[in-house]
Order: structure tokens, then sequence, then C-alpha cells
């Protein structure tokens, strides 16, 4: 069974992290990344440090919107916390119900429940 794309919405600090550990174990993972830190991540690739272990640099895939995916079928909705209501209205009226799971991933997820004004039926 595939699980599909899966798509890192917004590739902060937490977001890098998660893709940066996915990105060798699934063949499928995307970060969607703009800007500065778009560009550093396509030239050089994301870096993970980690207490008392070697840096490792990764090689992971970027891209600047949803309608880039094929098959997203896993969303990891990491972004800030006054991004988040924009951001699950954009995947849902995106993906719709393609989207089998979005994971909620944030510092302090005191406002997961905005992430539901996107689709009042289910957040996984």
């Amino acid at each position: 069974m595939s699980l599909g794309d899966i798509v890192i919405y917004g590739a902060g600090s937490i977001g890098s992290t998660i893709g940066g550990w996915l990105t060798p174990k699934y063949r499928n993972v995307y970060l969607m990344a703009r800007g500065e830190h778009a560009k550093i991540m396509r030239e050089r690739g994301l870096t993970l440090l980690e207490t008392n272990k070697a840096s490792e640099t990764v090689i992971v895939k970027l891209i600047n919107s949803l309608s880039e995916g094929s098959d997203t079928r896993v969303v990891i909705l990491a972004v800030k916390n006054y991004d988040l209501e924009e951001a699950a209205q954009d995947i849902f009226s995106r993906l719709g119900n393609k989207c089998g799971t979005c994971v909620v991933e944030q510092h302090g997820a005191r406002r997961a429940h905005e992430a539901q004004k996107g689709n009042r039926t289910r957040v996984s």
C-alpha cells in the first residue's frame, strides 16, 4: 500500500525537522517552502543537527503550492499559529476529501481547533 505523497505544509523549524526525518524513509516527501529558506534548501539541502550526533544533510523535494503535489494523501501542517486558519482553508479547498490525513504540529498548539475551520467534518 502506498502512502501517496506526504506534504509538509510549512518548512520552518518543525516542518523542516519532520521532513528531514521522513525523507530518507519515504520517497514521496515534499516540503512546501518559499523565499530564502527554500532557495537555501534547493542549493544546499537540509542539514539536521541532533545532540550528540554528527550533522546530516538531506536532499529534500520542495514545492511552492499544493497544486504541485500529484497524489497528496498526508499533509503535516507545520505553520505558525497566526497562519493556521488560512493554511487549513488552503489545504481543504485544494485537496478536499482527497487528503486522507492532516496532522497539525506546532509549538504549543493552543489553537489547533483553528485547523477545523477549513473542514468542519474532519481533522485527523
